[in-house]
Protein backbone atom coordinates (compact mmCIF):
# COMPACT_ATOMS: atom_id res chain seq x y z
CA UNK A 1 0.00 0.00 0.00
CA UNK A 2 2.84 2.43 0.79
CA UNK A 3 4.36 2.00 -2.67
CA UNK A 4 0.98 2.15 -4.38
CA UNK A 5 0.30 5.48 -2.68
CA UNK A 6 3.40 6.89 -4.43
CA UNK A 7 2.15 6.03 -7.92
CA UNK A 8 1.58 9.01 -10.18
CA UNK A 9 3.21 11.50 -7.83
CA UNK A 10 6.26 13.61 -8.62
CA UNK A 11 9.37 11.88 -7.30
CA UNK A 12 12.99 12.77 -6.72
CA UNK A 13 15.35 9.80 -6.55
CA UNK A 14 18.70 10.18 -4.75
CA UNK A 15 18.63 13.95 -5.08
CA UNK A 16 21.24 15.65 -2.92
CA UNK A 17 20.42 18.56 -0.63
CA UNK A 18 23.18 20.88 0.62
CA UNK A 19 23.30 23.53 3.32
CA UNK A 20 26.31 25.68 4.16
CA UNK A 21 26.78 26.58 7.81
CA UNK A 22 28.16 29.99 8.85
CA UNK A 23 31.46 28.22 9.58
CA UNK A 24 31.67 27.23 5.92
CA UNK A 25 31.03 23.55 6.64
CA UNK A 26 28.60 22.06 4.16
CA UNK A 27 25.92 19.61 5.30
CA UNK A 28 24.48 17.06 2.90
CA UNK A 29 21.44 14.80 2.79
CA UNK A 30 20.59 12.35 0.02
CA UNK A 31 17.25 10.61 0.50
CA UNK A 32 16.70 7.52 -1.59
CA UNK A 33 13.24 8.74 -2.54
CA UNK A 34 11.44 12.06 -2.02
CA UNK A 35 7.73 12.25 -2.81
CA UNK A 36 5.96 15.48 -1.89
CA UNK A 37 6.64 15.91 1.86
CA UNK A 38 7.69 12.28 2.47
CA UNK A 39 11.29 11.08 2.44
CA UNK A 40 12.01 7.37 2.08
CA UNK A 41 15.21 5.51 2.80
CA UNK A 42 15.77 1.89 1.82
CA UNK A 43 17.70 -0.22 4.32
CA UNK A 44 18.81 -3.82 3.97
CA UNK A 45 18.79 -5.75 7.21
CA UNK A 46 19.00 -9.25 8.64
CA UNK A 47 15.62 -8.89 10.36
CA UNK A 48 13.02 -6.33 9.29
CA UNK A 49 10.69 -6.94 12.23
CA UNK A 50 9.89 -3.88 14.31
CA UNK A 51 11.81 -5.13 17.37
CA UNK A 52 14.95 -6.00 15.45
CA UNK A 53 14.78 -2.82 13.36
CA UNK A 54 14.49 -0.75 16.57
CA UNK A 55 17.81 -2.23 17.72
CA UNK A 56 19.34 -1.50 14.31
CA UNK A 57 18.04 2.08 14.45
CA UNK A 58 19.61 2.59 17.87
CA UNK A 59 22.93 0.95 16.94
CA UNK A 60 23.32 2.72 13.59
CA UNK A 61 21.59 5.96 14.66
CA UNK A 62 18.99 5.89 11.92
CA UNK A 63 16.94 8.34 14.02
CA UNK A 64 19.74 10.88 13.62
CA UNK A 65 19.64 10.34 9.86
CA UNK A 66 15.84 10.74 9.79
CA UNK A 67 15.96 13.98 11.80
CA UNK A 68 18.79 15.35 9.65
CA UNK A 69 17.05 14.55 6.36
CA UNK A 70 13.72 15.95 7.59
CA UNK A 71 15.39 19.21 8.55
CA UNK A 72 17.45 19.47 5.38
CA UNK A 73 14.46 18.80 3.11
CA UNK A 74 11.93 20.67 5.25
CA UNK A 75 9.79 17.55 4.94
CA UNK A 76 7.13 16.24 7.33
CA UNK A 77 7.56 12.49 7.09
CA UNK A 78 10.44 10.01 6.94
CA UNK A 79 9.83 6.34 6.18
CA UNK A 80 12.24 3.40 6.15
CA UNK A 81 11.68 0.50 3.80
CA UNK A 82 13.50 -2.34 5.55
CA UNK A 83 14.33 -5.25 3.25
CA UNK A 84 15.72 -8.51 4.58
CA UNK A 85 18.96 -9.71 2.97
CA UNK A 86 17.94 -13.35 2.63
CA UNK A 87 14.99 -15.23 1.19
CA UNK A 88 12.15 -14.66 1.26
CA UNK A 89 13.42 -11.01 1.31
CA UNK A 90 10.61 -9.78 3.54
CA UNK A 91 9.86 -6.07 3.46
CA UNK A 92 8.61 -3.87 6.29
CA UNK A 93 7.69 -0.19 5.96
CA UNK A 94 8.56 1.59 9.20
CA UNK A 95 8.09 5.16 10.37
CA UNK A 96 9.79 6.28 13.57
CA UNK A 97 7.58 7.93 16.17
CA UNK A 98 8.08 11.48 17.41
CA UNK A 99 10.23 10.37 20.37
CA UNK A 100 12.80 8.84 17.98
CA UNK A 101 12.81 12.01 15.86
CA UNK A 102 13.20 14.31 18.88
CA UNK A 103 16.22 12.35 20.11
CA UNK A 104 17.58 12.40 16.55
CA UNK A 105 17.17 16.18 16.43
CA UNK A 106 19.05 16.56 19.69
CA UNK A 107 21.89 14.34 18.43
CA UNK A 108 21.95 16.31 15.17
CA UNK A 109 22.27 19.64 16.99
CA UNK A 110 25.14 18.29 19.11
CA UNK A 111 26.88 16.88 16.02
CA UNK A 112 26.56 20.18 14.15
CA UNK A 113 27.95 22.05 17.18
CA UNK A 114 30.94 19.69 17.36
CA UNK A 115 31.46 19.99 13.61
CA UNK A 116 31.37 23.79 13.87
CA UNK A 117 33.83 23.85 16.80
CA UNK A 118 36.25 21.50 15.04
CA UNK A 119 36.04 23.60 11.89
CA UNK A 120 36.68 26.88 13.72
CA UNK A 121 39.59 25.44 15.69
CA UNK A 122 40.80 23.31 12.77
CA UNK A 123 41.20 20.45 15.24
CA UNK A 124 39.62 17.10 14.51
CA UNK A 125 40.15 14.94 17.60
CA UNK A 126 39.80 11.20 17.40
CA UNK A 127 41.56 8.55 19.45
CA UNK A 128 44.67 9.24 21.42
CA UNK A 129 47.94 8.49 19.66
CA UNK A 130 49.21 6.64 22.74
CA UNK A 131 49.39 2.84 22.64
CA UNK A 132 46.78 1.14 24.82
CA UNK A 133 46.55 -2.39 26.15
CA UNK A 134 43.26 -4.07 25.46
CA UNK A 135 42.18 -6.57 28.09
CA UNK A 136 40.29 -9.59 26.81
CA UNK A 137 36.60 -9.34 27.77
CA UNK A 138 35.29 -12.20 29.90
CA UNK A 139 32.74 -13.09 27.25
CA UNK A 140 35.54 -13.98 24.81
CA UNK A 141 37.21 -16.55 27.08
CA UNK A 142 35.51 -19.91 27.21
Amino acid sequence: PFCQALQGKKKAIEESIFEELPSGVVLKARPDLWVEDTLTDIKTTEDASEGAFAKTCANLMYHLQAAHYLDMADANRFVFVAIERSAPYAVNVIELDSAWIEVGKSLREKAIQILHECSVLDQWPAYSTETKTLAMPKWVAI
